[in-house]
Parts: C-alpha cells; sequence; structure tokens
C-alpha cells in the first residue's frame, strides 16, 4: 500500500518550524558523510520548460526517496503550477514505494525551510522589514517562514504582475498579520529591508546591488541555471555569500557562475555552505554592517527530509490516502 499525500494534507503535517528543524539535522547527517545526493538530471522540454530529476538518500539507510519536479512558466496563464513536481518516497530496506507526494507543495515549504534555516546564521536577529520580489507560492511560504524566526513587521512586495502582486499582498496581510506595501520600483524594496527574498522565474537581475543598505540579508532562490540570475555582480562582490552546497552552486548557480567568468570574484568568494552554517564548521556574518547572501539552487535532501517528516506524522494526524498498486 502506497500512502497518497496531497496539497492540504503537506500543508498540516509540514509546520515551517518542524521542517527546518528536520533540514538541521538531514544537513548535520550530511556534515558526517552520511547522506547520498547525486546532482539532479536536467532535461530540457524546448519550448514549454525543464524537467528535473533529484533523488537522495539520508542517513545510511534512513530514507530513500527521488523528486521529479519542472520548471514550465507557461502555465501561469492557464493557472496550472509554474512548479509541478511529485515525490516518491521509497522503502530503504525493499525498494518498495512508500508514499506518493504533491511534489510542488513539498518544494514550496522544504526551500522557503532552507532559506529560514541559512537566514537564522546569516541575518540579523532583530530583522524586521522583508523585501520580497515575486508573488506566488514561494514568496507567500518565505513570508511565513521568516516570521516563524525574526520579528517581521512590515514586507514590501514588489512583482512583475501588479495584480497578481496587490492579490498575494492581500493574502499576506490577511494572512501573516503584517504590514504589507506594494513597491513601485525595485530600489523601493531593498534600500528599507532588512531581509531581501527573490522567488522569481527572472532571468536576469531584480535590482541594483549598490542600492543594499549595509547588515541586509538578501536569499536568493528563483534562478537555477549557469546563464540565469536574480542578483547582480554589485549585490555578489558587496556580499559575504554563502550557498546550499558547493557542488550546485558551482554547477548550476548562475548568481555565482556569472561574476566567476566576469573576474569579478574568485572561487573563495563563497565562503561556506549550509551544512557547515548548521554544524557551526564555518561562520559568515562577522559585524552587523556585513550584507550577506545564501543563494539556493535547491538540494533534493531538503525534499527527503521534508517528505519523512511528512509520511512519519501522517498515520497519528490521520491525513492522506492508502492505495494498492497491484
Amino acid at each position: 500500500m502506497v500512502l497518497v499525500l496531497t496539497r492540504s494534507d503537506l500543508e498540516v503535517l509540514l509546520p515551517m518550524p518542524e521542517v527546518v528543524e528536520a533540514l538541521a539535522q538531514a544537513f548535520a547527517l550530511l556534515a558526517r558523510g552520511e547522506c547520498v545526493v547525486p546532482l539532479r538530471t536536467v532535461l530540457e522540454v524546448p519550448g514549454h520548460g525543464t524537467l528535473l530529476v533529484m533523488p537522495a538518500r539520508l542517513g545510511r539507510a534512513e530514507g530513500v526517496g527521488t523528486k521529479v519536479v519542472g520548471v514550465f512558466p507557461g502555465n501561469r496563464t492557464s493557472g496550472l503550477p509554474v512548479v509541478p513536481a511529485a515525490y516518491l518516497l521509497t522503502d530503504p530496506a525493499t525498494g518498495l514505494p512508500q508514499a506518493l507526494m504533491d511534489g510542488t507543495t513539498l518544494t514550496v515549504r522544504r526551500t522557503a525551510a532552507a532559506s529560514a534555516l541559512a537566514a537564522r546564521h546569516l541575518a540579523r536577529p532583530a530583522s524586521v522589514t522583508l523585501g520580497l520580489f515575486g508573488a506566488g507560492a514561494q514568496a507567500v511560504a518565505h513570508v511565513e517562514a521568516f516570521r516563524a524566526f525574526f520579528p517581521l513587521a512590515r514586507v514590501i512586495l514588489k512583482g512583475r504582475d501588479p495584480a497578481r502582486a496587490a492579490a498575494c499582498a492581500t493574502r499576506l496581510a490577511r494572512t501573516a498579520g503584517v504590514e504589507v506595501r506594494l513597491a513601485g520600483e525595485p530600489a523601493e524594496v531593498v534600500r528599507e529591508a532588512d531581509l531581501v527574498v527573490t522567488a522569481t522565474t527572472a532571468a536576469s537581475p531584480l535590482f541594483d546591488g549598490h542600492d543594499l543598505k549595509p547588515g541586509t540579508h538578501v536569499t536568493a532562490v528563483g534562478a537555477y541555471t549557469p546563464r540565469t540570475r536574480e542578483l547582480d555582480t554589485a549585490t555578489i562582490r558587496r556580499a559575504k555569500v554563502a550557498v546550499d552546497t558547493y557542488e550546485g552552486a558551482f554547477a548550476e548557480a548562475g548568481e555565482i557562475l556569472l561574476p566567476l567568468a566576469e573576474g569579478a570574484i574568485g572561487r573563495d568568494h563563497v565562503l561556506a555552505e549550509l551544512a557547515e552554517l548548521v554544524t557551526g564548521a564555518r561562520s559568515v556574518r562577522t559585524s552587523p554592517e556585513d550584507i550577506t547572501v545564501f543563494k539556493s539552487v535547491g538540494f533534493a535532501l531538503e525534499d527527503l527530509a521534508a517528505a519523512r517528516l511528512a509520511y512519519r506524522k501522517a498515520p497519528a494526524a490521520g491525513r492522506g490516502t492508502r492505495l494498492a498498486l497491484d
């Protein structure tokens, strides 16, 4: 029997603080060399989007899972998810399927949780203003995740589509309990923010890095290919930079690879990966005036950690439907 977990199931089973803790434990295992996470396979679908296959093993044999996720920007016009995904959790002892989950919700929640986990180590604890680029599910989830760990009082939102941005602002004001203001220009966002999150499908920089005020922490989660980026070279040069993993960043992160190609930075400009932050092996912020950046391209271990959490909690919560595949 396979347990099927839907979006509504995962929204109940994956509260942000618990997902952040599950990710912290997974990255601690990774730091000890007890996880296997191959670099994801990328399949271009010309004219439509991209499919990615992301397997992972947690611990020696604690969990195994695979996500198939797409990025299909055209879906937005038809009301479909831009990042459709499915997750298959596998019994590590038998190889049989344990659970099939809505990978879209899993991706949204683990991405925001990873951002919050990094921000706990990189941002100033008293950060109260969040500058947000993007008006989709990731934007909403990042507000939820950051509110769990920072005393957020206001959000300044900039979206590409004014109507979509206004709808997102209304939702956040209603559900997040913070003041929300729509920005007219990108500079309006970054000149005031203590925290900046870029969660878009943009292929080129969203703001001028010279406009960032000292002490800001920037989280970039949207771009995931060597030729695309949400942050410009000025932002990266000014910042102390951490990434989810060195391997993923130096293979896929345009925010890192394009400044490297320009000769603006060296590889040593990336100071830490998330496992090092979690274990205390490296520190990045040394002054309240430091600008810090966390660049995430996505990491399959995060999906697996969140999926295992949901699977373990489902029976007691009475969530999910069991189906026979034979």
